[in-house]
């Protein structure tokens, strides 16, 4: 896992005994990642701690391409069918939740927003699978509103935009974030006494 303001990774994991083919990571949550790998096991990690919550074995020799959906339910492809597995945020992956089989090989795999339906794509077209309590029924009209004009989507970009967060304050250490930035803030002061003749604010000198 990397940062945007670091050039090496912060985190490097040992995931499977060999290549891995699929990754997804529930946005919902963000502490939730799911792999699977050439050893044919799908293995659901806590990405806190880099631990591993749960695993399943099968019998499939293309178990790839993952993906969450608002409510924690996994959609994995295998070959030509897709599985979807449910509260595999508490730990336990056992079966199947649901299964449904394609006239050709699985490529690529979505949930809907809002909408109980995943999308599936495979080698001769494309489905629409419904999976029951995969979307979440109550959505924020302030973050996220399917039924938002075109005014309000102008508005949506522009505020988040203003609120996107800096790159510099992306960091695993919770305290960076409260540490002062010594040098800006004398930058700021020097600034507004020499050029634009305000009178600085007394700032008492605190040690970190």
């Amino acid at each position: 896992m990397w940062s945007p303001n670091s050039k090496q990774p912060l985190v490097e994991m040992f995931t499977h005994k060999g290549s891995v083919l699929g990754i997804a990571v529930d946005q919902q949550r963000g502490h939730l990642m799911a792999t699977t790998g050439l050893d044919r096991r799908l293995r659901v990690w806590d990405l806190r701690m880099c631990k591993e919550l749960c695993a399943y074995s099968a019998s499939y020799t293309d178990f790839s391409h993952l993906a969450f959906s608002q409510t924690g339910c996994l959609a994995v492809a295998a070959e030509d069918a897709v599985q979807i597995f449910n509260n595999v945020h508490n730990g336990t992956v056992n079966a199947p939740y649901l299964t449904h089989r394609c006239r050709g090989l699985v490529t690529d795999l979505q949930f809907c927003a809002y909408e109980d339906v995943l999308g599936v794509g495979h080698e001769r077209g494309f489905v629409s699978v419904l999976v029951p309590g995969s979307g979440d029924s109550n959505f924020d009209a302030l973050r996220a509103n399917p039924f938002e004009s075109n005014r309000q989507r102008r508005e949506r970009e522009v505020r988040m935009l203003l609120d996107k967060i800096q790159p510099e304050l992306i960091t695993l250490n919770p305290s960076d974030i409260n540490r002062v930035n010594r040098k800006g803030l004398k930058e700021t002061m020097d600034y507004k006494a020499n050029v634009m003749h305000i009178k600085p604010t007394q700032i008492t000198d605190v040690e970190d």
